[in-house]
């Protein structure tokens, strides 16, 4: 029993096929583990860029609506000012008492009111509808930049797929015609 260990322990060919054996093994089970697969990586950025994108889709739609109630409150306060005008001219031609200029001191402070807020209002509605202009053009650009990205990287990947299974094809002929050099060298 002990010359049979002996002679398995210092024969090369048992260590040669050991560390086959071995190498295929931590292969398997580690190849899952390890991956450093730089096209997961790429798409991985990709799918959180979506994810940007769909957010960037989301402020736009929240800066919309934003952009709606405020020309909703400027449209009733513009109704507003031209009642509130046309009140002042109506009043202004009446014949002046202590009602009517009360009415006419009411009517002004409503146009005033009413004038303040579009003035303020206005230039911050202006605003966002220009930035919902460059927020739409950004959207579609990203959209065309994902799309062209997500296009380039599978056309890598097959490109990549097929170049390495050429190489494995190459290298198992090779191996098949000249055999496997360690192997001989083990065998000697």
């Amino acid at each position: 029993v002990a010359a049979v260990l002996l002679y398995i322990i210092t024969n090369p060919t048992f260590w040669k096929r050991l560390r086959i054996i071995l190498d295929s093994l931590g292969e398997l089970l580690f190849k899952s583990f390890i991956e450093m697969n730089p096209f997961t990586i790429m798409e991985l950025q990709l799918s959180k860029t979506q994810k940007d994108i769909d957010d960037l889709a989301e402020q736009a739609q929240k800066l919309k609506a934003q952009e709606d109630r405020l020309n909703q409150e400027l449209t009733s306060e513009q109704r507003n000012l031209q009642v509130a005008n046309e009140k002042i001219n109506i009043l202004k031609r009446r014949p002046q008492d202590e009602d009517t200029a009360l009415e006419l001191e009411s009517a002004t402070n409503d146009w005033s009111n009413s004038n303040d807020f579009i003035e303020k209002v206005s230039p911050i509605r202006d605003n966002i509808t220009k930035l919902i202009t460059f927020v739409d053009k950004a959207y579609r650009k990203a959209g065309y930049a994902l799309k062209d990205a997500q296009n380039t990287i599978k056309q890598q990947r097959r490109t990549y797929d097929a170049v390495t299974a050429g190489s494995n094809a190459m290298k198992k002929a090779l191996r098949s015609f000249t055999g496997d050099p360690e192997m001989n060298k083990a065998g000697a």
